[in-house]
């Protein structure tokens, strides 16, 4: 993906970069169902959901995110017609988005099923070797 950006203390364009920034947010956020008048219950981010570290939820949810093919990809979708593809499990991954624009999405989540869902997250791949490789270049 080309992208090309104003610089911010001069205004000036940018040459293009072969960049993807992903700016959604994780918010370490659980809600589960429990009885069948849905109860909501947000888990602590101290405890371990279903027994699995808050850290490793984040990495399912980006491995998750990151697995389903652009065409239908819950990240990119602005309908939530494909919030169920990938799903898989007691817990439904739900969708950030890749724009800095709100998205109101529509579906339905499976009777049962626990919500893991992003707030803020983002990513930063440099394919061009004169992107910023190291933390210290991405963050100046």
């Amino acid at each position: 993906m080309n992208l090309s950006s104003a610089n911010p203390s001069t205004g000036a364009a940018q040459r293009p970069r072969q960049t993807f920034a992903l700016h959604i947010a994780i918010a370490l956020v659980f809600v589960a169902t429990a009885t069948a008048r849905a109860e909501l219950n947000v888990i602590k981010p101290n405890h371990d959901p279903y027994g699995v570290a808050y850290s490793e939820w984040v990495a399912r949810w980006w491995q998750w995110a990151l697995s389903v093919p652009a065409d239908h990809n819950p990240v990119l979708d602005g309908t939530g017609a494909d919030a169920g593809q990938g799903q898989a499990g007691g817990v439904f991954f739900v969708a950030g988005t890749a724009t800095t624009e709100p998205v109101q999405r529509e579906f339905t989540v499976p009777f049962g099923k626990a919500l893991f869902l992003p707030i803020i997250n983002t990513v930063w791949v440099a394919t061009d070797p004169a992107d910023p490789q190291d933390e210290t270049g991405i963050l100046a």
